[in-house]
């Protein structure tokens, strides 16, 4: 189904970043709970940027592994879904982008598994720009709870609404991949 990893390959320094990150998340989710805005945004934003980081370092230091390749794009569904569902939670975002969003990946997940593909896809430009798109929102709806601006608030929602399209148009593209096989 795929490939088993090469856990010496955990040891990478963008490896140990990415499982930094992961460990990080429910620390995350803990602060969006308690609607501590300040330090759950600094801490969104620094997860972001560290998402950044992992990559280029593994592409500019030929520090690339498959590992790596399976737990980056783990990892950034579970801190999507994670932030999802507290903001869901503590009342910030509707369900339904909840949905929209975990939905797809859910989509791909079963499509994947019932293909018998790799869990581990290529991850397409578009994809990468969804992912980001939806980082720069949760900025923009973290700082919207810091500072109840409207005009933040606008730029969020639009920021989701984008984030939704592009993230399953990148969907469709990993869909077509996936009945190719």
């Amino acid at each position: 189904m795929f490939d088993t990893p090469n856990w010496q390959e955990l040891r990478s320094i963008p490896n140990l970043i990415s499982l930094g990150r992961l460990i990080l998340i429910p620390y995350l989710v803990f602060l969006i709970l308690q609607e501590n805005w300040q330090l759950a945004t600094g801490l969104a934003v620094l997860l972001g940027l560290s998402d950044f980081v992992d990559g280029w370092v593994a592409r500019r230091f030929d520090m690339t592994t498959s590992l790596g390749s399976l737990l980056d794009p783990l990892i950034d569904r579970i801190f999507i879904s994670a932030i999802l569902v507290a903001m869901v939670w503590a009342d910030v975002i509707p369900v339904l982008i909840l949905g929209a969003i975990v939905g797809r990946d859910v989509l791909l997940l079963v499509l994947n598994s019932i293909r018998g593909n790799k869990l581990a896809v290529n991850v397409i430009y578009l994809g990468k720009m969804g992912t980001w798109f939806l980082f720069v929102s949760f900025a923009l709806l973290f700082l919207n709870q810091l500072m109840s601006s409207g005009n933040l608030a606008g730029f969020a929602a639009a920021g989701i609404a984008w984030s939704v399209i592009i993230y399953w148009l990148a969907g469709w593209q990993y869909f077509k991949d996936a009945v190719k096989g």
